[in-house]
């Protein structure tokens, strides 16, 4: 009897402990997390939530007269053909920068995970983009689309195609503004999807003793994730 009313002080000191340390360890994060989230709403939340409320009225900067007007603002973007060619372009601008970022940042992680003695310098290499500031980066890329002295027109002269005014004829500006963005964005896709390979063969060499994966196991279609 002792000495399960010991056992139980023993687990009920241990509960209060959990708790007590379960309070602080929430406090700790409300403190560690609380500003950070306080800026995130007034900075991007905050915005986004008054422009909604806008939308439902006629505001102009200069009048303080602003009627509620509903959805007439709405009905009035969704027949404008401007709005339509913006949203098209956006569309189209998405599939293509993502489905492309996204295919070649999986065979560079493939390539890279083929030789992992050697990932670290080309994967330091391959980073440059990323840390490459938008403004010189924009300069290299407008003397590389530039349709009489580019580059990008010179490789192409190669293969009999005439000179193409990237940036100045609205068919190809999309285009370019997609192969800046894939050039920008795929390192740092390439490099997760790499790290996300790496840890798999050692997760399935703790279950087995795994020297090569099976056609068909787990840990062969678990590399492709």
């Amino acid at each position: 009897m002792r000495a399960s009313k010991a056992t139980g002080r023993i687990s009920g000191q241990l509960t209060e402990i959990r708790l007590y340390v379960s309070r602080k360890h929430i406090l700790w994060i409300l403190c560690a997390l609380g500003p950070v989230l306080a800026l995130f709403t007034i900075i991007r939340v905050y915005p986004i939530l008054e422009t909604i409320r806008l939308s439902f009225f006629r505001y102009h900067p200069t009048q303080r007269n602003r009627p509620f007007v509903g959805f007439d603002n709405y009905t009035r973007l969704l027949e404008d053909e401007a709005f339509h060619t913006a949203l098209r372009n956006t569309l189209l601008f998405c599939g293509l920068a993502v489905t492309i970022t996204l295919t070649l940042a999986f065979v560079i992680a493939l390539l890279l995970r083929s030789i992992e003695k050697a990932a670290p310098i080309y994967e330091l290499l391959l980073y440059i983009p990323v840390v490459t500031p938008w403004v010189p980066a924009s300069v290299i890329w407008k003397w590389i689309f530039d349709p009489i002295h580019g580059v990008l027109n010179y490789l192409l002269s190669f293969v009999g195609v005439e000179r193409i005014a990237w940036l100045q004829d609205e068919s190809t500006i999309l285009y370019a503004i997609v192969m800046v963005t894939v050039w920008k964005c795929w390192v740092t896709s390439s490099s997760s999807t790499a790290w996300g390979f790496a840890t798999y063969p050692t997760r399935c060499s703790k279950r087995r003793n795994w020297t090569a994966p099976r056609p068909g196991s787990a840990c062969a279609t678990s590399s492709f994730r």
